[in-house]
């Protein structure tokens, strides 16, 4: 009986030492997985929660701190009214607990919210079996996932630039010949005396200048239109060109003008950033109905406001144009620069509007941006360089040559001869070749006084690469650009002393080329 106790008591005692031992264990893994907790929630960026095996809340990141923790997961993350959200984190925790790390984006779709946040959620398991605890990480991506999207769009919009520009080309050409046939068909005699030949001849050349416009837009959303950039007066380009907004939007509704600094500078096309105003002012008139007000504002920005993303550097100035009107949704907000996008009915609009707008903002050294709410109205934002005319060197003015000898390069035979026959017409020796050879040939052999060449030959031998030949030859030779298509605007701009966006007149033709050439029809030797 006595051994019977001894037995019974040292059972006893050995399973008091198992239990102190087991419960030292437990407390030292439960001092491991705090010091784990605390380590994690102290370096945590965002709101971050831990929870164990019964879903209960046991420590939370300094962002969430009240003075009375909530027990839920969801309740403790402030989610517990958007049911959508609610049930997909119940389900993170719930494969948390399974011994899986997981993650997952969801939108908070507070209504008291300016905007949808977009959320980010990953669930990291701590421990093992029934013991195990969770953590549930949730950080703010909205930001992150706007620059994603706009880098995207970006890109696309590159894509459909690239496209745009290939069409223009091509487009060009063939609307070039046919401008000039047309114009050479209305100054002759038998056309002009003829009432009904020169009625259809100037409904055709009507046809074809709406087709150039189109494809202007197209050079401009490629970023391949060229640029006259000169000093400009902010404050003096909106007073000339008010009047014609006021047109624009049309009787009922009113403009503003907000400029404070009077005398800031820009150097842009001053027609290009005209006609995106008028644009813009259009575009109001469509969205603000029979009423409303459009609001014309300029103001400098500071460093810390240039988003990252736009790839700015120096100082710049936010042009605004904000209208009343109806706003746009956030599908069509997102896609309202992307060419050839629009939400007007077929044969309404061709989708290039503030395609054209952001292309020329982003020529011209900056960007552009759209802010927009629905019943509120829209605004639109073009980041410009600021000017300094003090920096301004010494502008290159364009000096005469001693005689009129002219090379025409172009790969398309009747352009090229077409506009050899233009520079003829006016008493200039004009000779025409159509690839770089040839023209290199005449370069050398007749030494013009200017080469005027197409800016893609569509070979390996561009007009680039052509005039840095010619002008080895002669260093004396000037050089003009025609393009109807080109990747590479500002170095045509920086070598030639003129670039002639196709299809041109025959009047833009003699502006660029009269200042580069000796005086009257007759020719002179060097």
């Amino acid at each position: 009986m006595v051994a019977l106790v001894v037995v019974i008591v040292l059972w006893v005692a050995s399973l008091l030492i198992v239990v102190r031992v087991a419960g030292r264990r437990l407390a030292a893994e439960r001092r491991r997985r705090r010091a784990v907790v605390e380590s994690a929630l102290a370096t945590v960026d965002g709101d971050a929660v831990v929870f164990d095996s019964r879903r209960r809340v046991i420590a939370v990141s300094s962002s969430l701190r009240t003075d009375s923790t909530p027990v839920g997961v969801v309740e403790s993350l402030g989610l517990e009214g958007d049911p959508v959200a609610a049930a997909l984190l119940e389900g993170l925790v719930a494969d948390v607990l399974a011994g899986n790390a997981k993650r997952l984006e969801f939108t908070d779709d507070d209504p008291s919210a300016r905007e949808m946040r977009i959320l980010e959620a990953t669930g990291t398991p701590i421990g093992e079996g029934d013991s195990r605890w969770g953590m549930l990480h949730v950080v703010d991506a909205t930001e992150r996932r706007q620059r994603a999207m706009r880098s995207a769009q970006a890109e696309r919009m590159e894509s459909l630039g690239a496209l745009a520009g290939g069409l223009a080309h091509d487009f060009n050409n063939l609307l070039f010949v046919t401008l000039g046939n047309l114009q050479l068909l209305a100054t002759n005699d038998l056309v002009a005396n003829d009432e009904k030949l020169s009625k259809f001849v100037s409904r055709s050349l009507g046809a074809v200048e709406r087709g150039a416009e189109i494809t202007k837009s197209l050079l401009a959303v490629a970023r391949s239109q060229p640029l006259e950039e000169r000093d400009v007066v902010l404050a003096d380009l909106l007073k000339g060109i008010l009047p014609l907004v006021r047109q624009a939007l049309g009787a009922g509704r009113t403009v503003t003008v907000d400029i404070p600094d009077q005398s800031v500078h820009l150097m842009l096309d001053a027609g290009r950033l005209s006609s995106c105003i008028l644009n813009l002012a259009f575009n109001a008139r469509d969205a603000m109905g029979p009423t409303g007000t459009l609001s014309i504002a300029a103001r400098r920005l500071s460093a810390d406001e240039l988003d990252p993303s736009w790839n700015l550097s120096g100082d710049h100035l936010a042009l605004s144009l904000a209208d009343d009107g109806s706003g746009m949704p956030p599908e069509v907000a997102a896609r309202a620069f992307e060419p050839f996008f629009t939400t007007k009915r077929a044969g309404s609009g061709t989708g290039l509007g503030l395609a054209t707008v952001y292309a020329f903002a982003q020529q011209s050294g900056g960007t552009a941006h759209l802010s927009t709410q629905i019943g509120i109205g829209t605004t639109v934002t073009l980041v410009l360089p600021i000017h300094d005319p003090a920096n301004d060197s010494q502008r290159d003015v364009p000096r005469r040559r001693a005689g009129r000898r002219v090379v025409v390069a172009d790969d398309e035979q009747s352009l090229a001869e077409m506009v050899a026959a233009w520079l003829i017409d006016v008493g200039v020796d004009a000779r025409f070749a159509t690839n770089p050879k040839a023209a290199l040939q005449m370069v050398e052999e007749l030494r013009p006084d200017l080469l005027v060449s197409d800016a893609n030959f569509g070979e390996e031998m561009d007009g680039i690469e052509l005039a840095k030949l010619a002008t080895a030859i002669d260093p004396d030779l000037a050089v003009v650009f025609m393009t109807g298509y080109s990747a590479s605007m500002r170095a045509l701009q920086e070598l030639g002393e003129r670039t002639l966006a196709k299809p041109f007149s025959r009047d833009d033709l003699y502006a660029a080329v009269t200042p580069l050439l000796a005086e009257g029809p007759a020719g002179g030797d060097r």
